[in-house]
């Protein structure tokens, strides 16, 4: 499978080793009213933009190539994060918490709470159909995408909503 970097950084601003060299820029959902340094003020309205893209950048490439759910591999989760829920976890997301396990398939309607959960640190996993998809996260707000199905018009799309998808070589790490 080859694997893609999908991720709301630009890639000019990497060094020549692929580090992300704007260290001011955010990377949790932890940031949301904080200062950025140069970037100003983290905003739930911009966070919740940010974190829709990256929903709806999944849903794409499932859609795309006819995909209609995901199975939940690699589930990490604990029961003390649940005191971290607040006003932007819906009950939707509250109940996929408590019910998801290892094995279970997420329709395409599914995949937007369990992302969001991920996204907000609230649980770990994988998201895989078989040999033909994967998605997973990695810190400070990078997500990886594998497969062997075309990429151009997916790549095209997402990267004129405003994130990037970069080719990876196979040696490089999930967590930047």
């Amino acid at each position: 499978m080859k694997k893609y970097r999908v991720t709301k950084y630009d890639p000019a601003n990497r060094d020549p080793y692929g580090i992300y060299i704007d260290q001011e820029d955010w990377t949790s959902y932890s940031d949301i009213g904080r200062e950025q340094g140069k970037h100003g003020l983290l905003t739930e309205e911009e966070y919740l933009h940010v974190e829709q893209l990256y929903i709806e950048a999944i849903v794409r490439f499932m859609k795309i190539h006819s995909i209609e759910s995901l199975r939940v591999t690699k589930l990490e989760k604990s029961y003390d994060v649940v005191e971290r829920f607040d006003s932007l976890t819906t009950p939707e997301m509250k109940k996929l918490f408590t019910i998801v396990k290892n094995g279970d398939q997420l329709s395409i309607s599914e995949i937007e709470s369990f992302t969001k959960l991920i996204l907000r640190e609230l649980l770990w996993a994988q998201l895989e159909l078989e040999d033909l998809m994967i998605v997973s996260f990695g810190f400070d707000y990078y997500m990886y995408l594998y497969s062997d199905e075309p990429v151009h018009s997916f790549k095209r799309r997402i990267e004129s909503k405003g994130l990037y998808v970069e080719q990876m070589p196979d040696d490089v790490e999930e967590d930047e």
